[in-house]
Parts: structure tokens; sequence; C-alpha cells
């Protein structure tokens, strides 16, 4: 991931809660003790802000930082991940019990 990118997805991250809070930059600024200039810059991508600023911005809108850096879009390959790593699982225990009724099927040799 470019640091652009994380970048841009943060600054929608805190617009968006923002937005859903109804708060104006400048609420958000005091109540997490930044300056309204700062927030904006954020919410434009135009700086990488520190985790002790995101921290401030989380604890204003009450959440937990991870919060702040969570995304639906890496849950979605989270998600298809696991469902590889599971069919792949299934099929390999479906292998595994195929190999061990073949190998039970054998009958030991008498000798003579």
């Amino acid at each position: 991931m470019a640091k652009r990118d994380i970048l841009l997805k943060v600054a929608h991250k805190i617009r968006r809660l923002r937005g859903l809070r109804e708060m104006s930059q400048e609420k958000l600024a005091e109540k997490s003790d930044l300056h309204f200039t700062f927030i904006g810059k954020i919410e434009r991508a135009e700086i990488n802000a520190t985790i002790v600023s995101l921290e401030k911005i989380a604890r204003a809108f009450k959440i937990p930082i991870s919060e702040l850096l969570t995304f639906p879009e890496d849950r979605k390959i989270y998600d298809e991940n696991i469902e590889t790593l599971v069919s792949s699982l299934n099929k390999a225990v479906k292998e595994l019990k195929n190999a061990y009724k073949l190998a039970h099927s054998f009958k030991p040799i008498k000798k003579r």
C-alpha cells in the first residue's frame, strides 16, 4: 500500500466520522486539542498525522484508535483470504481421510 493510500483512507474515515457526528473541523479540533487547520490538512491527506494526534482525534470521537485505522475494503480482503484458507484446509482434511481409509483397507500378507 502506498503512503498516500493510507493517508487518504484515514482522511476519509475522519471526515466521515465528523460528518456522522455533525461536527465541524473547529469543534473536532477543540475536542482533540489540535488546531483546526491541522484537522483540515489531515482530512485532505496533506500531512501524515502522528499516532499521538490520531489518538487525540479518536478520543474526541470517543472511539478506540483502531477504529480510525480499520477500513471496510481491508476487511473484504481479509475475509477472502480466510475463505481461501478454510477451503484449502477442508480439501486437505478430505485427502487425509481418503489416505487413512486407503491405508487401513490393506490387509497384512501372511508369511508361510
